[in-house]
């Protein structure tokens, strides 16, 4: 097979692969959670109470349960997380935590607002009868 014009070839076939490899702006894709998120967070009007670590999402609510989930990936994009874990429950059950980080020290989950706070602010709120639910 002999080509007559192989500039216009080589104008089809790259502009054919510019098509095909071009993709639109997607999210990114982690295997732990980024430090922009990572910390303590509690929110007094849902009662409740967040720990985000690397690899970990620890959902907590005062003077009773906790559960710890574990990352298996996040999604970021721009200011939304979708962070997917599982807890062992006799098997694995999956969750999808969807997070707005909307302020610097606040993120958005469940239709409340959480607070990034200290170590010990979050223990205190915890333990404290004052926001049992109730």
């Amino acid at each position: 097979m002999k080509f007559r014009n192989p500039i216009l070839t080589g104008l089809a076939v790259m502009s054919f692969g510019m098509m095909v490899g071009a993709s639109p702006a997607s999210a990114k894709t982690y295997k732990s959670v980024p430090r922009s998120i990572r910390g303590y967070y509690i929110s007094k009007s849902a009662h409740e109470a967040l720990a985000i670590s690397p690899k970990h999402v620890v959902e907590a609510w005062p003077l009773a349960d906790a559960y710890q989930s574990t990352v298996t990936k996040v999604k970021n994009s721009g200011h939304k997380y979708s962070i997917r874990t599982y807890i062992m429950l006799g098997g694995r059950n999956y969750t999808t935590y969807k997070l707005s980080h909307y302020a610097h020290n606040r993120l958005a989950f469940g239709g409340y607002s959480f607070q990034k706070v200290s170590k010990h602010t979050y223990s205190k709120f915890l333990n404290s009868w004052k926001y049992v639910r109730g």
